[in-house]
């Protein structure tokens, strides 16, 4: 519902602080340019709104245009009682305006909202954040999030470059390929020697890359001709659910996961070779003085006295071998999808050097906002995603100028003129004289 000027200057003064208070002094919107015109008659639900439950005294007319700043700025304010009986500002997410607009209010539902104090109580309750829709079934492919566990790929690590989005925003990507991936086989729990897996516990084997046939065992070379598969240069497991079984052979693409949604990455960070504690753990060394002959970058002490406890304590930071450690990287968003070329432009960093081998998994802990391809994308089979007509697939990015593009820049020019003219006015500053020099 659009409501006039007046009516929702009505609205903000009836939570405006009294003149009579000068630490909540403020400007009005009411755009009354000269004490010689006539000032309006209010309407019955003007004249009702502008008596505040708080107060009983009209509202100053200088208080308005704050709160309508403030509105426009993304603040918001509102009233509260003081120790001493007065009203002070206090910081609020709701703005009465925005909530009559969204419920589509007529004036004379407002008038018996008014009466029974319910438009207070929509005032100081927080506002919550509009919640994103989350898929948790898709009754398509029977994909359940927290019972669907799907296989994960295999990329080799590109570097690092900058994506520019739509509304020209810069983002750091990792850029990953998917090279030749492969189904190898499923293994049961009885493949694997610990005893304490649960009996359903199921693994895929997966395998990445193509390999030198002369660089390949003997036993590994009956493995890939056993599925009429190339040899692979890097091989891993994924544990999967039941519903997510996929036949040995069967190639995964880049598709396998959809732009916008989270995944984990697993690799193996770059190796430092032996380093000290400085550059290890960060100790900050000995003294730089003359004093400390030759040790400036030592680690100190490692141990205390002959007895008690008499010997290094587990787990002390020392020199050592630094970097060549499994690492987990969760939560990163997939921003685009090259579907040529099977790369994945995926937001952040990951540990580990370039060429190297990281492992993709659907997220834990962040929900899909689409329903995932389950178990995998078979481009003969899911004619549903027509993939291959776009070379790249990219995330909707939200409009970050909505609220400047909502703003209705003149009427608030306006607004701000009539309201300093007023300001003025009560001062006493005003001479009468309309030319304002074309600043107002």
């Amino acid at each position: 519902m659009a409501l006039s000027s007046s009516f929702a200057l009505s609205l903000r003064g009836c939570r405006s602080p009294p003149p009579s208070s000068p630490s909540s002094a403020s400007f009005s919107s009411s755009p009354s340019t000269s004490p010689s015109s006539p000032s309006p008659s209010p309407s019955p639900s003007l004249s009702l709104l502008r008596q505040s439950p708080l107060s009983s005294q009209a509202s100053h007319p200088l208080s308005s245009v704050l709160l309508r700043g403030a509105k426009k700025d993304g603040m918001r304010f509102g009233p509260r009682l003081s120790r001493d009986g007065g009203r002070i500002f206090q910081s609020s997410s709701r703005d009465i305006e925005t909530i009559i607009r969204k419920k589509g209010l007529s004036e004379k539902e407002i008038d018996e909202f008014y009466h029974k104090g319910i438009l207070h109580k929509w005032l100081a309750s927080p506002r919550q954040r509009p919640r994103t829709r989350l898929v948790e079934y898709d009754g398509v492919s029977g994909w359940k999030r927290w019972e669907s566990q799907r296989v994960g790929l295999l990329g080799r690590k590109i570097g690092m470059k900058r994506e520019i989005d739509l509304w020209g925003h810069v983002h750091p990507v990792t850029l990953v390929q998917i090279q030749d991936n492969h189904v190898m086989a499923t293994k049961g729990v009885e493949a694997h020697q610990n005893g304490k897996k649960k009996p359903d516990y199921l693994t895929m084997q997966v395998g990445g890359g193509i390999e030198n046939w002369h660089s390949v065992q003997k036993q590994q070379m009956g493995e890939f001709a056993k599925h009429d598969i190339p040899a692979k240069e890097f091989v891993t497991e994924f544990p999967i659910s039941k519903d997510a079984v996929l036949p040995p052979g069967t190639p995964l693409l880049a598709t396998h996961f959809v732009a916008g949604q989270f995944v984990d990455a697993y690799s193996i960070s770059k190796g430092k070779g032996t380093q000290g504690v400085m550059k290890r753990h960060g100790f900050s060394g000995l003294a730089a003085s003359h004093g400390v002959s030759l040790a400036h970058r030592s680690g100190g002490s490692i141990a205390s006295g002959a007895t008690d406890p008499g010997r290094v304590l587990k787990g002390t930071k020392m020199a050592g071998q630094m970097g060549h450690t499994n690492t987990r990287q969760l939560n990163l968003q997939i921003l685009k999808i090259d579907t040529h070329d099977q790369i994945l432009f995926i937001k952040g960093s990951i540990p580990g050097p370039k060429k190297g081998w990281i492992k993709l998994v659907d997220s834990l802990k962040k929900a899909h906002r689409l329903p995932p391809p389950h178990p995998t994308h078979l481009p003969e089979v899911q004619l549903n995603r027509p993939v291959d007509k776009k070379k790249y697939l990219r995330m909707k990015y939200a409009d970050p100028y909505m609220k400047k593009r909502e703003t209705d820049w003149p009427q608030r020019w306006n607004e701000a003129k009539g309201a300093l003219k007023t300001a003025l006015h009560d001062l006493g500053e005003d001479d009468g004289d309309d030319n304002d020099g074309g600043i107002l």
